[in-house]
């Protein structure tokens, strides 16, 4: 367990396990059973409805996100001129279609499960269920070259002003280098998940923030990217820090933990199953993706 300490005084009021793994393990075997049968073995394909179309399932899906965020996307490209930046944008227009055509995958599965409606409990638990989704989906994906699927734990231990900045520094732990740029890029972001977390205390949302970094490899001339995503689901105790935060309370002491994938992106078998996917699926959603993603600077 890694502690994130600092100059707390012992008498601080423990607040608490904020945010936990989630356990998907009985909804990952049957997704993984009903896999069994398909080459590669994907999960989710996307059963669209006869009387729907890819772009009704983007404008349900943008509506219910607009008020109930739940998965989000950070870019962190590498600075690069020349042909390597073309390089880049082109890998990264891969990666923009992958991303819609599994977020078009990802509702669809939501409103067969969970149909639309105008109902705010409703919209939360699709917003729920996507997370969910997206998690499972993307840690059994075959073009995602596994490197670590675990469950973290992190302690935080700070100041209420320093808290924002060790939360996203226990997500990023290990993979970018953080600077004062890079948690000022991501401030806007961490605010958004905040408000976004339902204040019904009984309702355990789930988030799920997919990171990718780019890099380019002169060994072989192309672009690489490595992915870390991050599945958490909220508790009670999330709210005692925020209430803390809100109050005269100068320092946090918690805990939490969550889902911690690490993979690498493969291009090419991306590309070898991109053929059989019709153009619309890949495009339906990339205005809900560009909606969740975060650019950070290099």
């Amino acid at each position: 367990m890694e502690n994130d300490e600092g100059n707390v005084p012992f008498d601080t009021p423990y607040s608490g396990l904020i945010v936990r793994s989630p356990d998907f393990t009985e909804e990952e075997a049957l997704l993984k059973k009903a896999a069994l049968h398909l080459d590669p073995p994907i999960f989710l394909i996307p059963n669209i409805p006869p009387n729907q179309s890819p772009s009704d399932i983007a404008s349900q899906a943008k509506s219910v996100s607009s008020d109930y965020p739940s998965v989000w996307f950070i870019n962190f490209p590498q600075n690069l001129s020349g042909d390597q930046q073309q390089k880049l944008q082109q890998y990264q227009q891969d990666i923009l279609e992958y991303r819609s055509w599994s977020s078009l995958k990802w509702w669809t599965e939501v409103f067969q499960r969970i149909p639309p409606s105008s109902n705010s409990l409703v919209r939360l638990m699709q917003s729920r269920e996507l997370a969910k989704l997206a998690c499972i989906d993307m840690r059994n994906t075959p073009w995602l070259s596994t490197n670590k699927d675990t469950n973290t734990h992190r302690q935080i231990q700070c100041q209420t002003s320093e808290f924002h900045g060790r939360l996203i520094s226990a997500v990023l732990f290990e993979f970018v280098q953080l600077d004062q740029a890079i948690l000022d890029a991501l401030e806007p972001l961490l605010m958004s998940i905040v408000r976004s977390i339902s204040e019904t205390t009984s309702f355990h949302d789930i988030k799920t923030i997919v990171t990718e970094k780019y890099e380019y490899d002169s060994s072989s001339n192309t672009i690489i990217s490595h992915i870390r995503l991050v599945c958490f689901e909220v508790t009670e105790a999330f709210y005692n820090v925020k209430e803390g935060k809100s109050s005269t309370q100068q320092y946090v002491v918690c805990d939490m933990s969550f889902i911690d994938f690490e993979a690498r992106f493969l291009p090419d078998q991306w590309k070898e199953y991109v053929v059989v996917i019709h153009a619309e699926q890949m495009e339906a959603m990339q205005d809900f993706v560009n909606q969740q993603t975060v650019d950070v600077p290099p």
